[in-house]
């Protein structure tokens, strides 16, 4: 995706991957502490329901699945993989990560870091790796949507405003689990000033989401995830503004389990990665090239 996938979005998003729970082996639940998220095995499937900034709109399921384990530099890492299954198709994002072990679901969902492979198929498609030193691009999210953060300088970050939510009930494995819930709401702006080029984001995001601690993968069970965002073009500042670009990305668990192995099929060739889009327009627009 362009990549509206990480670089834009999920996270998050937040970014990834959708799959039928069916034929999955026995689940399993066990306390996690806040250093072990998850176990080799474990996995969650999501039914998800996204809004994305062009206005179409994806349906479909989110797996992550935790599939494997590397050791690098004698520090563990986990194979970590998101499947989507949408109306768009299939998309798989693998990826060799460090597990966060100050993961706060009230700051962030994505509970990784330090990404050091990520591998995507789309479709029945060979699997492409992404290069080393593109990794940053695309690495995933969970929930959050990286387009709201496309530029890497967020900035005037004013504290989130946030509420406590009522206990709800939801079925997960055909059982009811009760779940606790917090919102929030947060104002930002991100900008991208390289000369020719001088962008500037507000963006405002919500969420809310409803949370059973002993559950794998942060225990996160139900997500609504938002953000609109206004962009100012600096260069043309009589330019009226286009309209607020409006996202929005629900998920809600609806199996877990363990037994997860890598649905990734073939030998991985090293993707073709191709510069911003934007960026090459800007640069031509600027040397008046057609």
């Amino acid at each position: 995706m362009a990549r509206s996938h990480f670089a834009i979005v999920f996270l998050l998003s937040f970014g990834l991957i959708f799959f039928s729970a069916c034929g999955e082996k026995e689940t399993t639940q066990r306390v996690v502490t806040a250093a072990s998220l998850f176990k080799p095995g474990d996995w969650a499937l999501y039914d998800l329901q996204r809004v994305n900034t062009d206005g179409s709109e994806t349906r479909g399921t989110l797996k992550i699945s935790a599939v494997g384990q590397d050791m690098v530099e004698g520090v563990p890492y986990s194979w970590l993989e998101l499947r989507e299954d949408s109306d768009k198709g299939v998309e798989i994002t693998k990826f060799l990560a460090r597990e966060k072990t100050s993961f706060n679901p009230e700051e962030s969902f994505t509970f990784w870091d330090d990404v050091k492979r990520i591998i995507i198929q789309k479709d029945a498609n060979q699997p492409e790796e992404v290069p080393q030193q593109h990794l940053r691009r695309y690495t995933p999210h969970f929930i959050e949507s990286g387009s709201v953060k496309r530029y890497g300088n967020v900035e005037n970050i004013e504290p989130p405003t946030q509420t406590i939510l009522s206990e709800k009930n939801f079925t997960v494995n055909g059982e009811s689990v009760t779940a606790t819930g917090k919102s929030s709401v947060q104002h930002f702006s991100s900008s991208v000033n390289l000369g020719f080029l001088n962008l500037e984001d507000t963006t405002e995001s919500s969420v809310a989401f409803y949370r059973k601690a002993d559950l794998p993968f942060g225990g996160i069970i139900n997500v609504t995830y938002s953000s609109m965002t206004t962009s100012v073009n600096k260069l043309k500042p009589e330019t009226p503004p286009k309209p607020p670009q409006l996202y929005e990305n629900s998920m809600t668990m609806k199996a877990y389990g363990t037994g997860a192995e890598s649905q990734i099929i073939g030998h991985p060739v090293e993707m073709e990665v191709m510069p911003f889009p934007f960026l090459e327009a800007a640069k031509k627009g600027a040397s008046g090239a057609p």
